[in-house]
């Protein structure tokens, strides 16, 4: 199909070009030999008048053009890809379909197993591939290759579509016979205690780094690359954790630890669900967005938010 006089089919050789900046892997993407890919190039600098890929040393680089071209192509493949996928209705018990969603093990925890419990229910077609959240999510969701990431409003990627799903506050969590902390805390004791602490590899403005600017250095004796950890570091001893509430609320009634409440700031966030805004019209990422946030309404009632 032509559109303009450009073989439309070019896009996506273009889409694989830009990504992997050379013919070779770009053939093994698209199943296609090194002479295909190098003519379709080549057909694409005629049309573009441009010569989007050139070679400095023994590598391929991307023009400026190419390099502005980037975003916008990947955008309009992703958005014809939702149209085609576009459907009047989203019937979940009639739906084959593989929803793949980044977030953190604090989610994982508070909502997306009572979301998994309402999607089979009326599902059984459809599956949920869970990503621990990274350094590359955001990328993967600019790509298309994700559908839901789900993070604090900070880490917000510009440019897409996003929805608010609940608010929470950061708490300290101690064993049950630390003698050393009642049921609140000041700042001195606080920075005197030895810490386990939370710190994702690769994420940016982590805690650890507000921690730094606002309050100084604590004394971190453990680190962990995930919530679930934390509490267990802790039992019969007298370091403490800092937590979201809701996650320090359900450890709170599995294990002997309590929740002691800081005398003064910590940080105050809200989790944040985003999707690419070509997903805006699709119908099933509508469906899953809503029962994640009916999932989000029963953990707050169970948690007493």
């Amino acid at each position: 199909m032509r559109f303009k006089g450009l073989d439309l089919n070019l896009l996506i050789a273009l889409d694989v070009l830009i990504a992997e900046q050379s013919v070779t892997k770009a053939a093994g993407r698209l199943n296609l030999s090194q002479s295909a890919v190098s003519c379709a190039l080549n057909r694409l600098r005629d049309h573009l008048q441009d010569e989007l890929l050139v070679k400095v040393g023994r590598n391929m680089v991307l023009t400026p053009f190419a390099t502005a071209l980037g975003n916008d192509v990947r955008n309009l493949l992703l958005q014809i890809d939702a149209t085609m996928k576009s459907r009047p209705e989203f019937i979940p018990g009639k739906v084959e379909r593989t929803f793949k969603i980044a977030a953190s093990d604090y989610m994982a925890h508070v909502a997306i197993n009572r979301l998994r419990r309402r999607v089979f229910k009326q599902a059984p077609g459809i599956k949920l591939e869970l990503l621990q959240i990274g350094i590359h999510s955001m990328e993967m969701l600019d790509q298309g290759t994700i559908d839901l990431v789900i993070a604090p409003s900070q880490f917000l990627r510009p440019g897409q579509s996003s929805q608010p799903l609940l608010q929470d506050t950061i708490v300290c969590l101690v064993s049950e016979n630390n003698q050393l902390v009642g049921d609140e805390i000041d700042l001195p004791l606080y920075m005197s205690l030895e810490h386990v602490a939370f710190q994702p590899e690769g994420l940016p403005a982590t805690f650890e780094r507000w921690m730094l600017a606002n309050l100084g250095k604590r004394n971190i004796r453990v680190s962990t690359l995930n919530y679930a950890m934390l509490p267990y570091f802790i039992l019969d001893s007298d370091m403490v954790a800092t937590l979201p509430l809701q996650l320090a609320l359900l450890y709170s009634r599995i294990l002997p630890v309590r929740i002691v409440q800081p005398r003064f700031h910590l940080l105050e966030f809200t989790e944040t669900m985003q999707w690419h805004k070509a997903s805006d019209r699709d119908p099933g990422i509508s469906w899953l967005r809503n029962e994640m946030a009916e999932a989000v309404a029963e953990a707050k009632l169970n948690h007493e938010m």
